[in-house]
């Protein structure tokens, strides 16, 4: 005998025609039941292992049968036998259990999702098994740890998948038995501290499905990585445990450090409610690996960042942090002189004009110009770069010239009213341009590159403010905020350069 159970016990034996040892798992069936009930148990024994049949055909990590039967005892007890196929290797519980004996850790999150990943699959194909008259979903309604063999072949590590079927089979032993009135307190159709809610209350929360293996596997889980069962004690208070809404067997429950991400994968693979749980193990898994994958990222990242002081959020160009503009934004590390963007500086005295003949300037300047005053106050272009206004070049000093401008002599028309307060115009010569359009093009130009920059300072906020409350990069698949951003600010920054420095 090589291993025990409630409900069967296995053993060793060697297979005469196929001259190989197999593992023999004879079921413990109450003795008190008539010739009758043995025969409709049997047969529902041999149907169970006949879809066990099928589903290891098409899933090699599920335990191969090689025959199934009876034996009849000389003392007349009535024992069914499922011969399957010999494997080398231990249990999940037994690794789990030897990893405990020896002092060491027990098995991390990501190496056991890695383990387990082959068994997940298997459990989904046998959910949406292809059958005769449509697809069927072959439950297997007690997995845990035990019903995991890590098997050693060629090398390497295969999970295999035992007791497909059991469950099922357990069901209608204890439904015969029932009607025998004989005691089957050892043969429940379910392991009570991997039972999920619908199991201990049908009434109450309806018929096992898909839903009750994500249980089952999410519990597999967290006993991998804890190194111990998440629910453990008397029948009662495991029920009471399994059925308890406030306090789920999740990881962060028990004490484990896992991300946000993770923890949420769980909460919801054990909820009570089978209808607010995963419907799929493909969907658990996937989700699963995704919350892992975020975690690894996440991780990484926060070991180049102290690694490296260039990696630092919000500035890609230097470990220090960038100084906060005016508005609230960030600001440049050096101001560019543009002449044609900002205006000069008005003069603290101007010197007296000098005496030379006045200048009309109406005659040279056409009705439709516009009129220039004394320079007024700095532009926007101030604030934008750092708040500072530039020294004009010399070549552009600002013309010195009459107070008053005499008025040419009116041919018709209603005399001038000498009254009235006029504004003082400034005389220009015919060689001095008049032109406003580089200003303009140049803030056309620039601002669209500005506008990228800004859109990465706002991606970037938005990326801070989700992380520090979710805990978790605000991300989109595999494309995370941070991508985005990055290289939009390094495109607006370059395009400024380009186009500050191209325009003389």
């Amino acid at each position: 005998m090589v291993a025990e159970g409630g409900f069967a016990m296995v053993y060793r034996a060697h297979h005469q025609a196929f001259r190989a040892s197999v593992a023999l798992k004879c079921l413990k069936i109450p003795g008190a039941l008539s010739g009758e009930a043995q025969a409709e148990f049997l047969e529902r024994f041999r149907e169970e292992a006949e879809l066990l049949f099928r589903l290891s055909a098409s899933l090699p990590n599920v335990v191969r049968p090689l025959h199934v039967g009876a034996l009849s005892l000389p003392s007349g007890a009535f024992v069914p036998f499922i011969a399957l196929e010999w494997l080398e290797g231990e249990v999940l519980s037994d690794v789990i259990t030897r990893r405990a004996a020896q002092g060491r850790a027990p098995l991390a999150l990501e190496s056991t999702v890695t383990l387990l990943a082959p068994v997940a699959a298997a459990l989904d194909k046998a959910h949406r098994f292809p059958g005769p008259d449509g697809e069927l979903a072959i439950l297997h309604r007690d997995l845990k740890p035990e019903n995991i063999f890590v098997a050693q072949i060629n090398g390497l590590q295969v999970p295999k998948i035992l007791d497909f079927g059991i469950g099922k089979v357990k069901s209608v032993a204890s439904a015969i038995a029932g009607r025998q009135s004989t005691r089957v307190e050892s043969m429940n159709a379910f392991t009570p501290a991997y039972a999920a809610p619908e199991q201990w209350a049908p009434k109450r929360y309806g018929q096992t499905g898909p839903w009750t293996d994500v249980y089952s596997l999410a519990l597999t889980l967290v006993e991998t990585v804890l190194g111990r069962p998440p629910i453990d004690g008397d029948p009662a208070a495991m029920m009471g445990a399994a059925m308890d809404p406030e306090r789920r067997p999740t990881p962060r429950t028990e004490g484990l450090a896992v991300s946000s991400a993770v923890e949420d994968v769980f909460q919801r693979a054990l909820r009570v409610d089978p209808r607010s749980r995963y419907q799929s193990v493909s969907h658990f898994w996937h989700d699963l690996e995704s919350a892992l994958g975020m975690a690894r990222s996440e991780a990484a990242e926060l070991h180049l960042k102290r690694q490296s002081p260039v990696a630092r959020r919000g500035n890609i160009f230097t470990s220090e942090p960038p100084p906060a503009a005016a508005g609230g934004g960030l600001a440049p590390r050096s101001v560019v002189a543009i002449p044609d963007l900002l205006p000069a500086a008005a003069p603290s005295a101007p010197a007296p004009a000098p005496s030379a003949p006045r200048v009309d300037a109406r005659a040279a300047i056409p009705p439709s110009a516009p009129e220039r005053g004394a320079p007024g106050p700095a532009s926007s272009g101030a604030a934008l770069f750092g708040g500072k206004e530039l020294d004009e070049p010399e070549d552009s000093a600002p013309l010195h010239l009459a107070d008053s401008v005499v008025p040419p002599p009116r041919t018709s028309g209603p005399p001038p009213v000498s009254s009235l307060p006029r504004p003082p115009r400034v005389g220009v010569a015919l060689s001095v341009p008049v032109s406003v359009e580089p200003t303009a093009s140049l803030k056309g130009r620039l601002r669209g590159p500005i506008t990228l920059v800004v859109l990465a300072i706002a991606i970037g906020a938005v990326d801070f403010i989700y992380t520090a409350v979710m805990g978790a990069s605000l991300a989109l698949g595999p494309v995370r905020a941070s991508y985005v951003a990055a290289p939009l600010a390094l495109a607006g920054l370059a395009l400024v350069a380009t186009r500050l420095f191209a325009t003389e």
